[in-house]
């Protein structure tokens, strides 16, 4: 199981996500499926994260949704896959689902918050849900997201959060993703 729980039990949460009927793994893009960018050049995934989120988009029935500040078709092509997961770009104003149609969005709330509860409206009562982000600008969906999901901070030290459970490295959230593949019974 993923490393570091810091107040949730990743054992209920992955015993939910084996239940489910309908699941969804939404994923800050910069700091958790890429390193953080020093410049605006390009951001290339940690090398089998696009490989194993294509496994769990194609054998475990799960809708995985990317949300960053980059533009939605730049992130599109920075994965390097045949097919690209949703992704809600600009800070949430962009949306490009998994068929390639493009949108813009004009939420009430403005940014990650907006697009995650966007994403959640559509999503059943029983959905297990996990959100994966790494900065202070995600505390505010941990907190908007408490009590209807999981989540995750990826942070290298370990600082006062509203998430439920800390990872520290890439290395991690990989080992999540595995533990999210075996849990719904998917193929690696």
């Amino acid at each position: 199981m993923a490393t570091a729980a810091v107040r949730a039990e990743p054992d209920i949460f992955f015993d939910k996500l084996r239940r489910a009927t309908s699941r969804a793994l939404l994923l800050n893009y910069a700091g958790v499926v890429a390193p953080l960018a020093v410049s605006r050049g390009p951001a290339m995934a940690y090398p089998r994260i696009p490989d194993l989120l294509d496994c769990i988009m194609s054998t475990c029935q799960t809708r995985v949704v990317l949300i960053s500040n980059r533009p939605a078709r730049e992130l599109a092509r920075l994965l390097g896959l045949g097919r690209h997961p949703e992704i809600w770009g600009t800070h949430g104003l962009e949306h490009l689902d998994a068929d390639g149609r493009y949108e813009r969005k004009y939420l009430n709330v403005r940014g990650k918050k907006g697009a995650v509860r966007a994403i959640l409206s559509e999503l059943g009562p029983d959905a297990a849900v996990a959100y994966i982000g790494d900065d202070a600008r995600d505390e505010e969906v941990f907190r908007a997201l408490h009590g209807h999901c999981l989540t995750v901070l990826v942070q290298p030290v370990y600082r006062f959060t509203a998430a439920q459970m800390w990872l520290r490295s890439p290395s991690d959230v990989l080992q999540f993703l595995v533990d999210w593949l075996r849990a719904c019974g998917g193929d690696m």
